[in-house]
């Protein structure tokens, strides 16, 4: 039987058809991960900082390299991660925060491309004063550049040195240059930008002067400041919604100044990196754990939303007790954990181990939300504990001694394969933990679980 059409219907049909048809397959294709950026709120919480070299074999294209990064919840790309190798990153995992490397007070003199194009852009640019400092490099009392790290020169990032033809700084034109090369894509959620400091970094023997010798060091040094935060609001003018982090270790400005003077960085970043918070090279920080966790949870409140902390440790992939003592310590606080080995790929690789997932068993949400808040003193003992919709984290500083702890029915070790004498599957009554160890424990049941009180906002200072 033939069936009627009225004339051009056929044609109307085909084009509704033709259009429906690209509209799914848009539907399809539209990244999930190009509509919002979600901070993880269960916990564990993992990160990567891959912003070194890493023993993967072609690097960034590895699909080894890529699948160990998609099992984290944060990462921190190197700057020689493509937007290819961030989407294939997401298309694994389409929830990870994915950010990519840059640093703006340094430039290499031997490198090309990036830093062939800044060398140029620099050289032809007026500083504070041209008889002494004819450019936008930092330079010492004599006029001479200043070199921090091996290769590498100083940029003057205050507003002492004189803007360009169209008005910007060094700070402007890193921004402009950074959106347009690689922030554009949206696949790129997190902007990170290394070596913060809270005054310019010379070496004590070759000091300088970003004001060409014009002003006290106080005011060079509140400059300086006022560089980074022109760099952040620079950024988040530029691509609003990016999440902005730094390196910030901001320990060392109070052993600096004496004070807590960082008014300019508060609540500008949602983002920062708390590099060396435990193992080597921060010796202070690891034979006093209470001072490291002062300004764990200081750093924390100094972040602005959606604050993603990064908690960076350093120390062997094979020393479990320290790797279990971090990673608890960073679980009394909101942060998200990072080891580096203290090998030559300190920021190249990712290490696992049982307590993210419990030994492979579970996912790596498995503690759920956290139903008490930060710890603000010691539970027993000495110890500390913070608790979890399944289970519970406790540590023991290292100035504490061996202690041993009784802790309510209902818990368990879980069932682990790299120290299977610690987490050995048995019900936990008893507890002893070593100085500078910790434990993570599963509740049994959820008729076991205590009926936790309203759980608390997770954001970041609370």
């Amino acid at each position: 039987m033939a069936i009627f059409c009225p004339p051009g219907t056929g044609h109307v049909r085909r084009v509704l058809g033709l259009a429906l048809f690209l509209w799914a397959t848009a539907a399809l294709v539209q990244p999930a991960w190009s509509q919002t950026r979600e901070v993880k709120q269960t916990f564990p919480r993992l990160a990567g900082i891959q912003i070194g070299g890493n023993p993967y074999e072609g690097s960034h294209n590895d699909p080894e390299y890529r699948r160990a990064i998609a099992k984290l919840d944060v990462a921190i790309l190197s700057q020689h991660a493509s937007d290819e190798t961030a989407i294939a990153i997401k298309r694994i995992n389409p929830k990870i925060l994915l950010g990519r490397y840059t640093n703006i007070i340094a430039v290499h003199q031997q490198w090309c491309c990036e830093h062939a194009n800044w060398r140029t852009k620099i050289s032809r640019e007026k500083g504070p004063d041209p008889d002494l400092a004819p450019d936008w490099y930092l330079r010492n009392h004599e006029g001479e550049k200043i070199e921090r790290w091996p290769g590498t020169n100083l940029v003057n990032i205050t507003d002492y040195v004189r803007p360009d033809s169209n008005g910007d700084t060094w700070i402007d034109y890193r921004v402009k240059y950074d959106y347009n090369k690689w922030f554009k894509n949206p696949v790129w959620d997190i902007w990170y930008s290394d070596s913060v400091f809270f005054k310019p970094r010379y070496r004590r023997d070759n000091p300088g002067t970003v004001s060409g010798g014009r002003a006290s060091g106080a005011d060079e040094a509140a400059a300086y400041r006022r560089g980074h935060r022109r760099h952040w609001d620079g950024i988040h003018e530029i691509r609003p919604g990016t999440i902005v982090s730094v390196n910030f270790n901001w320990y060392q400005y109070q052993r600096q100044t004496g004070r807590w003077d960082l008014e300019v960085y508060d609540k500008v970043v949602q983002s920062g990196l708390f590099e060396n918070a435990m193992g080597d090279p921060s010796p202070a920080f690891d034979t006093n754990w209470k001072i490291m966790y002062q300004w764990y949870r200081w750093a924390e409140t100094y972040l602005k939303e959606p604050a993603v902390l990064l908690f960076h440790v350093k120390g062997s992939r094979h020393d479990y007790q320290f790797a279990r003592y971090s990673f608890a310590s960073a679980l009394m606080g909101n942060g998200f954990y990072k080891l580096s080995p203290d090998d030559g790929h300190h920021f190249g690789t990712v290490e696992w181990f049982d307590e993210f997932d419990l030994a492979g068993t579970a996912t790596t949400s498995w503690l759920g939300l956290a139903v008490t808040a930060s710890p603000d003193e010691a539970w027993k003992q000495g110890v500390w504990r913070r608790d979890f919709e399944n289970g519970v984290a406790l540590v023991n500083p290292r100035r504490n001694g061996a202690q041993t702890v009784t802790i309510e029915p209902g818990f368990r070790r879980f069932v682990g394969q790299q120290d299977p004498a610690v987490n050995n599957g048995q019900p936990a009554s008893e507890i002893t933990l070593a100085a500078g160890d910790g434990i993570l424990l599963v509740r049994e049941s959820a008729s076991n679980r205590p009926a936790p009180p309203n759980a608390p906002d997770l954001r970041i200072g609370n």
